[in-house]
């Protein structure tokens, strides 16, 4: 294995189990088991790894004499392979018993390596408290073990991965770049390139693309000069994504494809949602579902619940691109449902702040667990959700307008703020709660602004004529008016008076008539509901 033969080594490991069980030696068969297994990983064939390690799970449930060092090593190489032969959930179970059974021998080593492999599935799985709780417990025996440079770069290695999953991207960065100094002066080789990869996609996440750029190419170039060759497709393919962020779709597809071309199976259903994302963005509805429909089918029996989500909610944006409310919405729901119950309100790959702002903002106005929803937009997709967030005030229902303005104020983004009115809070407060309530339009607000505006030189909004024409569409009399935005009433008189000469109506026929016609002109140009 060590040189490569790949094929020789496999001659030969058959051989040694034929000799273990001709001996009776269950723990020696166990053994060459668990290397035929991670041979065929290392030949991509996936599913022969598979084949072995559920051999190996059988043997080690029938062989109740095995002593507890050799049942936990085992399941400890169980526990390595079940993520990438499709066992995600079931590698868990695999670190949580090698585990107990390096407590029962009190094998410091052993128990560290057991957390550390149940911190990385249970953050791959989303389980990010679980996660969280495992590291801990692995930093604690880091100290006791005095681990060298190697498992010291590892450790930051993983602290930043569990910062990034849980969208803390500042700590994420710096945790990153601490990674890439010692793997430079003391690390493995390959941690040269792995803690590289991760600071591109911090940066990438965090929206400094011209950073992130720069980094994906050191990365490659690094990766070059020691020759790693095969980790080129996992550069490659969160490069494609830095390209889809900035709708460079073209060059994103060609970076998928040659990756896919070497992809295990694993990885393919991976690839394939980034593939599927570019395919959402420019209209291939079709071809985006395909994929993401087989991803699902792979995530869902794997247990790579993290994946699940990220996936549905993909689901989510093409069924409601194609105008299938009812089947986004269920996606939507599931996905929601999970997130909520796990506290997830990012995901690393496949984050793409318009499609998650679109299914949220969808979320909101269908009360799909809308507090969740609203974290998520609130959180982790900043100026992306703003005009869906506006566009929803003027569309939907009274509750999830409500919710839509308290998103934007979140966003320290007062709904009047585009109109840049002047004046005092009391006429701000009222014009905030006639947008949230649906009496004036928001997304035709800046040009009624226009229309009603007393100052034409300038074209400054007139905040107390712009609340003034609100109260008085919807009813309120000139004293009513007055009251609430603390005018005299001839000042009122004066603004309505004005509001129908920019209207075009004459000073004929009755006010009642005439405030109806005011009306029915203001709804026919989407000033109000």
């Amino acid at each position: 294995m060590q040189t490569g033969d790949l094929d020789t080594a496999l001659l030969l490991l058959e051989q040694a189990r034929s000799d273990c069980v001709e001996q009776a030696d269950a723990a020696g068969e166990l053994q060459v088991i668990l290397l035929l297994a991670q041979v065929h990983h290392r030949r991509e064939d996936l599913g022969s790894a598979r084949l072995y390690t559920e051999e190996a799970a059988v043997l080690l449930a029938e062989s109740p004499a095995l002593d507890t060092a050799s049942r936990a090593d085992a399941y400890l190489g169980l526990a390595r392979l079940a993520p990438d032969t499709g066992q995600l959930a079931q590698g868990f179970v695999y670190a949580q018993e090698a585990l107990r059974h390096y407590q029962k021998i009190g094998s410091r080593r052993g128990e560290y390596d057991a957390h550390i492999l149940s911190k990385l599935i249970a953050q791959q799985r989303g389980h990010h408290q679980i996660a969280m709780a495992h590291l801990q417990a692995a930093t604690q025996l880091a100290r006791l073990l005095d681990l060298g440079a190697a498992e010291q770069t590892f450790l930051l290695n993983t602290r930043a991965h569990t910062c990034w999953y849980r969208g803390q991207l500042t700590s994420a960065l710096q945790t990153a770049r601490q990674a890439v100094v010692l793997a430079d002066s003391a690390g493995p080789v390959k941690f040269r390139v792995y803690n590289r990869l991760l600071c591109a996609n911090i940066l990438r996440a965090r929206q400094e693309y011209a950073d992130a750029e720069a980094m994906y190419r050191e990365t490659s170039h690094v990766l070059e000069e020691t020759g790693f060759s095969l980790f080129q497709v996992w550069i490659e393919v969160n490069w494609a994504w830095l390209d889809v962020l900035q709708a460079r779709y073209d060059q994103a597809r060609r970076r998928l494809y040659m990756a896919l071309e070497t992809a295990d199976k694993g990885q393919a259903m991976s690839f394939n949602v980034f593939l599927a994302g570019v395919f959402a963005l420019t209209d291939r509805f079709r071809e985006a579902e395909d994929l993401l429909a087989d991803s699902l089918h792979f995530y869902l029996s794997s247990g790579d619940e993290l994946s699940v989500c990220a996936t549905r909610l993909h689901l989510a944006y093409v069924h409601l691109k194609t105008d299938r409310i009812a089947t986004a919405e269920e996606q939507l729901t599931l996905a929601l449902a999970w997130a909520s119950e796990w506290n997830v309100e990012y995901f690393p790959h496949w984050w793409h702040p318009q499609i998650v702002a679109a299914v949220c903002c969808h979320a909101l106005a269908s009360s799909i667990y809308p507090g969740h929803a609203e974290r998520i937009l609130v959180k982790h997709t900043g100026a992306a959700a703003i005009p869906q967030l506006r566009a929803l005030l003027g569309h939907a229902q009274s509750a999830a307008r409500q919710r839509a303005a308290d998103a934007l104020r979140l966003l320290n983004q007062p709904l009047t703020e585009h109109l840049k009115i002047p004046g005092d809070e009391t006429v701000r407060r009222i014009l905030t709660q006639m947008i949230t309530d649906g009496q004036l339009q928001p997304t035709h607000l800046e040009r009624l602004a226009r229309l009603l505006t007393t100052a034409h030189s300038t074209e400054a909004a007139n905040p107390v004529l712009l609340a003034t024409f609100g109260l008085y569409t919807h009813g309120a009399s000139r004293g009513e008016i007055a009251q609430q935005l603390g005018r005299s009433e001839s000042t009122i008189r004066n603004y309505i008076t004005y509001i129908y000469e920019c209207f075009g109506l004459a000073h004929t026929g009755s006010r009642l008539r005439r405030r109806a016609r005011l009306v029915e002109i203001a709804q026919g140009e989407g000033y109000i509901r």
